[in-house]
């Protein structure tokens, strides 16, 4: 149903004064999806803003099964301000006051290290337009720098299946499951396999539990295929992957993701003692089409988090690296020739 105002409405509301939306905020994304170490953050606003009114807080990139930062989680910085910077964050304008520029301290804040979330506090301000009345969210991460990589070592890592999830708000807001099977070698080299699971019934859309998620085994589901590599570097083991594109048919719509790529750290779980990634993912642009329409999307990312999964545990149907690439998934799924490379499998 379309509510329609009376006209005498209409007219009082077009005589009296024009409402100007709150000014929208964008994170300008790297060319590569990821940012390196000592890289510098830009946020990007559709009006000039005022200096006074732009506040910025720097939380940890977890997420509980809501997609919210969980309640007893505390900011890494708070409150920070272009004439009030923080510990390890200096904020500039541009003279045009519509690009903020994020210095980050690349041995303290800005390391290589789990996910950051960059809150752009309610209340910007913008001349003739309303002040935002709630805080705008970008998650960032920084990966190490290649040149300063050190000497190829033993990498170790728990090859096996993972719960890789991640959330994402653009273009439409979406859950993303996959069972996950990650064979790493030695120097580091990785091979991923990756099928789409849906959650049972009953089971909260965000869930990790692979006792509660089964493999996608319509016409709709998909399998992915990557390579990667894992580095060891001072602040730990970093995962990423190669970029790849991705054109998944869900029913008369084609998604086609250009440049995705994950990248992360690897974190090992207290309670199980195995390991687990941290990180973001990437992606350089979206298409969406159908028979008579395509509309384009800009370059984004989100975090995903990859838990281990129990070998005894593993949804039937996932997908092998060094077994059926495929698993139950029975149409997409396009394993690239020559996947796995030579080594990766025993």
């Amino acid at each position: 149903m379309i509510h329609r105002l009376p006209p005498f409405l209409v007219a009082i509301l077009l005589v009296g004064c024009t409402y100007t939306p709150p000014t929208h905020v964008k994170l300008v994304q790297p060319e590569t999806g990821s940012f390196f170490v000592e890289d510098p953050v830009e946020l990007e606003f559709d009006n000039p803003v005022i200096a006074e009114s732009l506040a910025i807080s720097i939380w940890p990139g977890e997420r509980d099964l809501e997609g919210e930062i969980p309640t007893d989680v505390e900011p890494h910085r708070s409150d920070c301000q272009i004439d009030s910077p923080c510990s390890g964050l200096a904020i500039q304008l541009t003279d045009d006051r519509k690009r903020a520029i994020l210095e980050f301290d690349p041995t303290t804040l800005g390391k290589p290290d789990v996910p950051l979330s960059i809150e752009v506090q309610a209340g910007l301000e913008s001349g003739s337009a309303a002040s935002t009345g709630t805080s705008s969210w970008f998650d960032i991460q920084f990966k190490p720098i290649d040149d300063e990589l050190p000497p190829d070592v033993d990498i170790t890592f728990d090859s096996g299946h993972y719960v890789v999830m991640a959330q994402t708000t653009s273009p439409l807001p979406a859950t993303l499951t996959l069972i996950t099977d990650i064979q790493v070698r030695s120097d580091g080299k990785t091979a991923v396999a990756a099928g789409e699971a849906d959650e049972i019934e009953g089971a909260a859309k965000t869930t990790m539990d692979p006792t509660e998620l089964f493999i996608d085994t319509t016409d709709q589901g998909f399998v992915l295929h990557m390579t990667a590599k894992i580095s060891l570097e001072p602040e730990g083991r970093f995962f990423e992957t190669d970029p790849v594109e991705v054109v998944i048919r869900l029913g008369p719509i084609i998604v086609t993701l250009k440049g995705v790529r994950l990248t992360g750290i690897v974190v090992t779980n207290d309670d199980t003692d195995k390991d687990g990634i941290e990180g973001t993912l990437s992606y350089t642009g979206i298409n969406l089409s159908t028979n008579s329409t395509t509309h384009d999307y800009e370059a984004g990312n989100t975090t995903f988090s990859a838990i281990y999964i129990d070998p005894d545990l593993v949804p039937e149907g996932a997908p092998s690296v060094c077994g059926d690439l495929c698993g139950a998934v029975p149409s997409q799924c396009s394993p690239p020739d020559g996947f796995p490379s030579i080594g990766i499998c025993p």
